[in-house]
């Protein structure tokens, strides 16, 4: 067991999934409060509280640009909404640690938790990557109704997703990546137009790039 997990405490730490792995997390509530830090003082801190866990998250900018990235920077937007928790070496103040980090959930996990399969059953493999492709095609075709019905700054990048999009299934068609890979692509670039975040469309290129 890890030291840190000997003293239980009312907030989340990186040795919570050090010993346990990543965690998708719904997110129940964001809000302020006032926690007093290492050197006594009290200082106002954000603070997420999730469904599925009674320990809060203590909210730093860098997580909070991730999720913002992820789901909209409006936080009451954020409630209900999914986020992956998990354990990250950064430098800290001279030297690594182990932090947490967040990110939005893989379209692998979001859809074992939505299609649980069944043992014993013949098919489930096929049944379930079918409903991982069906959700990844769906929400493609949300994000072009949404960037055409969008502001010129959103439709600007309609004709890079397009093109993107098109990549990934010539990549997936040539066996250069499996399906696995092709719905996790598809899914980031779908959160990449939805945001009309150009960074994100560059990192899916780059993705295809190292494949190519």
């Amino acid at each position: 067991m890890r030291v840190e997990l000997l003293f239980p405490k009312e907030y989340l730490c990186a040795a919570d999934f050090v010993v346990h792995g990543e965690q998708t997390w719904t997110i129940d509530r964001v809000y302020q409060d006032e926690l007093q830090t290492r050197d006594g003082k009290n200082e106002i801190k954000a603070l997420i509280q999730f469904a599925e866990a009674r320990k809060k998250l203590v909210l730093n900018k860098t997580n909070a640009m991730a999720i913002a990235e992820a789901h909209g920077l409006e936080t009451d937007d954020w409630v209900g909404k999914q986020i992956e928790l998990y354990p990250a070496r950064v430098l800290a103040f001279g030297k690594e640690v182990d932090a947490i980090r967040v990110r939005a959930p893989s379209t692998a996990v979001r859809m074992h938790q939505v299609h649980k399969p069944m043992t014993g059953r013949s098919g489930e493999a096929t049944e379930v990557g079918q409903a991982r492709k069906e959700v990844v095609e769906s929400r493609a075709k949300a994000a072009v109704r949404d960037a055409i019905s969008a502001p010129e700054t959103t439709r600007r990048h309609l004709d890079r997703f397009q093109h993107l999009s098109r990549k990934i299934q010539l990549a997936k068609t040539q066996g250069r990546i499996d399906d696995e890979a092709a719905q996790q692509l598809s899914s980031d670039l779908v959160l990449a137009a939805r945001n009309n975040n150009p960074v994100a469309m560059d990192q899916v290129a780059i993705a295809l790039e190292d494949v190519a």
